[in-house]
């Protein structure tokens, strides 16, 4: 009977001393799905009037380490008090946004989202804000103090009438002046290179 449980325990101390089991593989980190919106666009600006354009940027630092006045979602809001938008814009905007064929879903070659620009309705509890990126040519749902709801691609034409009213109300912002009229991966290649010509012989 002892030599069984000395042959037992002789068995036990060669199991434990053995390699390690190794440690189970760390899941990847899940990434955060882009917060699609099942309605159209407009059903978002349905009885709104945007009445001010605020120039923002794209903020890496951490929310709790943020020292800026103002955020719109992770965006730092630049300059003073946002700029009043002319009656008669306000109304160009209420039909662009109410428009059905202006907004849709995201395009599949979409850029990362870094948006300078956005349009605000109402204040307080009420309030909304649109992020605008001219780089992808898309547009951002923000409501008060909240994060990105819904995000939504532009085509041209609305490129056109948010780009042209951007640059009018802004027109000492060098960075905003120089936004080209059409997305930069759309734009014409240049023209190739012509060879120099070969230096005529004195």
């Amino acid at each position: 009977m002892k030599k069984f449980l000395v042959l037992a325990l002789v068995a036990s101390l060669a199991i434990s001393s053995g390699t390690a089991a190794e440690p189970e593989p760390t899941p990847p980190e899940s990434t955060a799905p882009l917060p699609i919106s099942d309605k159209p666009f407009s059903e978002w600006s349905i009885g709104r009037t945007f009445t001010h354009l605020l120039r923002v940027v794209p903020s890496e630092t951490p929310a709790h380490l943020r020292y800026a006045p103002e955020y719109i979602a992770q965006f730092e809001v630049l300059g003073g008090s946002p700029v009043p938008i002319p009656a008669p814009d306000q109304e160009v905007l209420t039909a662009l946004l109410a428009s059905s064929s202006a907004f849709g879903p995201l395009r599949p070659d979409r850029c990362k989202f870094r948006p300078g620009l956005s349009l605000r309705s109402g204040e307080g509890s009420t309030q909304q804000d649109l992020l605008i990126c001219f780089a992808c040519d898309e547009i951002a749902v923000v409501p008060a103090g909240g994060e990105i709801s819904a995000i939504y691609s532009f085509d041209q034409p609305t490129r056109d009438i948010l780009l042209n009213l951007s640059k009018k109300l802004l027109p000492d912002d060098e960075a905003i002046q120089e936004l080209p009229p059409v997305r930069r991966d759309k734009a014409a290649p240049p023209p190739p290179a012509q060879p120099l010509p070969e230096p005529e012989d004195n």
